[in-house]
């Protein structure tokens, strides 16, 4: 049994997860601390508590920013997390317990859960976008996460996608998420009609006929799935799993994103592309923390 943490920005979900075939045997949820030392603390006590009552094998972490899986680094922070930067989190957690320990970037945890036990189960090219506050994701190729020099690529969110555009977190301008996460959706529905509404609410109008709703959803899908179209081409996958709330909300939204994204990308790449919905919802980055470390330090077995 693995332990798997997903840092999120409002809440750290934990799980003992059996990673031979993803079945999650405990689970448990807490709010995220937003700053350095005093989440630190946080794991510390979660894992102590988790150790002590189920004795896992290995952690896996799964954290928002930029990640040297190498030496188990976050290398950049995540906004969210005041000073989340050049944090030595493998070494830290493997001090404390004397467990191996990896660390991963959120999203590729979330593609690499549901490659192992999810919607990209039996294919090995793959591309999955998470769709929320801005947009993550995982690249792999053969079965095997893309992740670039020192685990530090893979940060699809941050595709330039529109020239002089808006000012993105990450401090560029233009950024793809900027334009196609549920956060842009919900900005643009505010901007359009000076009221307030989450994603789900959107959604909620958009199948009412909601003018303003109905606009910036077809947007949203737009931007989105010409995104996806330009994944396509580089990477010609098997299949592209879209995740994250929004991804729930019915068939109309992939079907409306794979229209978009067929629009634009190449015939030659995209000619047999299925897009379909993540499979394992909220648990995706905790799970595929687990397996990323199991297959990094527990040599479990995985169908070919």
């Amino acid at each position: 049994m693995v332990l798997g943490i997903d840092i999120g920005g409002t809440a750290i979900k934990s799980a003992m997860v059996d990673t031979a075939d993803g079945t999650v045997t405990a689970q448990w949820t807490c709010p995220t601390v937003p700053a350095k030392e005093a989440l630190l603390q946080q794991l510390s006590g979660i894992i102590s508590s988790a150790v002590a009552k189920y004795d896992p094998s290995a952690i896996g972490i799964a954290t928002p920013g930029v990640v040297d899986t190498t030496r188990g680094v976050v290398a950049a922070g995540a906004p969210n997390i005041e000073g989340w930067t050049n944090v030595r989190l493998a070494e830290l957690i493997g001090n404390e317990t004397g467990l191996p320990v990896s660390i991963c970037n959120d999203g590729d945890a979330m593609g690499f859960g549901e490659l192992r036990y999810g919607a990209a189960d039996g294919f090995k090219d793959v591309v999955f976008v998470s769709v929320g506050t801005g947009i993550g994701g995982a690249v792999i190729l053969q079965g095997k996460l893309l992740s670039g020099r020192g685990g530090r690529g893979g940060e699809i969110g941050c595709i330039p996608f529109m020239a002089g555009g808006r000012r993105c977190s990450c401090g560029a301008s233009g950024c793809w998420e900027e334009y196609a996460s549920t956060s842009a959706m919900v900005r643009a529905y505010r901007e359009k009609t000076g009221l307030q509404a989450d994603g789900r609410r959107i959604v909620e109008l958009y199948r009412q006929g909601d003018p303003a709703a109905v606009e910036v959803f077809h947007l949203e899908c737009e931007y989105l799935g010409r995104g996806i179209a330009g994944l396509i081409n580089i990477f010609a996958p098997e299949v592209v799993v879209v995740g994250g709330g929004i991804s729930e909300s019915g068939p109309e939204f992939i079907e409306k994103v794979s229209d978009a994204a067929f629009a634009s990308a190449l015939t030659a790449c995209s000619d047999g592309t299925r897009i379909t919905a993540a499979r394992l919802g909220n648990l995706a980055g905790v799970v595929g923390a687990a397996a990323f470390a199991s297959d990094k330090f527990c040599e479990t077995k995985h169908k070919e």
